[in-house]
């Protein structure tokens, strides 16, 4: 099939047994491994061969995105495709069901990850591009069988992480397969922040092959979004998954916190995860049922564009974050951010200029921003003023674009060196 100009190659789901499919049998893999590509058409400039494996795209147009792997595949994979004879390896999703790091699902990662190395190698590219843990893998070998260039796109590194709590108690599972993938030795690393790119650093990954290209948003379909907030009440907003590291407890909190202070505002929160019951109980517990709406998985992005530009405020206090994409489609759509002060944060915020910071894990400093925000209407407009002016280097067609350079560069064997101004 194609997704706006690109050849794609979508993998059937096998061993995803929370997203409601059985394990699939030997006779399914094998019948996978035996499907011939259809050999590539023209598409755009046809300067490089390149094939991006990913573990998931969305099924539509309509971008059913749930994470900034997916997004980063939808708006950069397309667009690459100006330029390139490009094929994407990967599995649809609807976004009605997320998949988390855990021991259900590493084998049907495993089965994906070596017939996404067959697909990749089928496809006969010049540069590979692979976007996790999983798929860096099959970039990498699936490429090297090729001769190909090969380039890992890194959404964060988490060793360390995986240990903390926050992905379960196998989280050690995962530390040691990422430490088994960092091992392979790319030829450049795509980090989408300055603090991703210490971070590879930190193991052992040489400077000279990382480039920085942050994350992004649409510009089109921002400015196909009205902004239709009434203030009455004043609405927050959280956009992510319900998993404990992303501390959507911690806006409840807040919430209860400013309630008490007879601040009328409704929270809404987007997303879905294992923490939802949870959560529910927690805003039973502190009196705020009625202030806060789950919504649960929304379809489709434009929809929670238009719930992001139908509130006052957006709300991330996440602990764990390589970019943090919502911030900046916040930012672009004109609804003031308050974010936890993290590494990751700051530097999207360019140290303050784009976001209120709170201390992270505190639920009164994050109550007295949001207060802040609300009580001081000049404020936030003039906030929103300065985020405007942060995120226009945010934008999926000039990463694309970058992107594009960078591919044209290791195809022509230079160096991994891009004048980004």
């Amino acid at each position: 099939s194609n997704v706006t100009g690109v050849q794609t190659c979508a993998l059937p789901i096998l061993g995803f047994e929370q997203l409601g499919h059985p394990i699939g049998s030997l006779s399914s893999i094998v019948s996978t491994l035996s499907v011939l590509l259809t050999p590539l058409g023209s598409i755009g400039r046809q300067n490089m061969r390149v094939t991006l494996a990913t573990e998931f795209l969305p099924e539509s147009s309509a971008a059913e995105i749930t994470g900034g792997v997916e997004a980063y595949t939808h708006f950069v994979g397309g667009r690459l495709g100006d330029h390139h004879e490009v094929e994407i390896v990967a599995r649809r999703t609807s976004g009605d069901s997320i998949d988390t790091a855990t021991m259900d699902s590493l084998l049907g990662r495993v089965l994906f990850m070596l017939r996404s190395m067959f697909q990749v190698w089928r496809s006969r590219p010049e540069v590979t591009i692979g976007t996790n843990y999983v798929s860096h893998p099959a970039a990498w070998i699936g490429g090297r069988l090729r001769r190909a260039r090969v380039v890992f796109w890194y959404p964060d590194v988490l060793i360390g992480s995986w240990r903390s709590g926050a992905f379960g108690k196998f989280g050690v599972v995962f530390e040691y397969l990422e430490r088994a993938v960092l091992s392979l030795p790319a030829d450049c690393y795509i980090a989408i922040t300055e603090t991703v790119r210490d971070k590879l650093i930190a193991q052992g990954i040489a400077p000279h092959k990382i480039i920085v290209i942050p994350c992004g948003y649409d510009p089109d379909e921002v400015a196909r979004i009205s902004r239709t907030s009434t203030g009455e009440p004043p609405q927050v907003v959280v956009v992510g998954r319900l998993v404990p590291y992303k501390r959507v407890d911690l806006v409840i909190e807040a919430v209860a916190l400013l309630a008490a202070e007879n601040w009328d505002l409704h929270l809404e929160i987007i997303g879905q995860g294992a923490e939802l019951e949870e959560l529910k109980g927690l805003a039973n517990a502190r009196g705020v049922e009625d202030r806060v709406t789950f919504r649960g998985h929304v379809r489709t992005h434009a929809a929670v564009l238009e719930a992001i530009a139908a509130s006052e405020i957006l709300v991330s206090a996440s602990e764990i974050e390589g970019f943090g994409i919502v911030l900046a489609e916040a930012m672009a759509l004109g609804t003031a951010v308050v974010a936890s002060d993290i590494a990751v944060f700051r530097e999207v915020s360019q140290q303050g200029k784009g976001a209120l910071h709170f201390a992270q894990g505190n639920a009164q400093e994050l109550a007295d921003q949001i207060r802040s925000l609300l009580a001081d209407p000049q404020l936030r407009e003039q906030q929103v003023l300065n985020a405007r002016e942060v995120c226009r280097e945010y934008r999926w067609d000039k990463i694309a674009d970058t992107t594009s350079t960078l591919i044209e560069n290791l195809g022509a064997r230079r160096e991994v060196s891009i004048d980004r101004r």
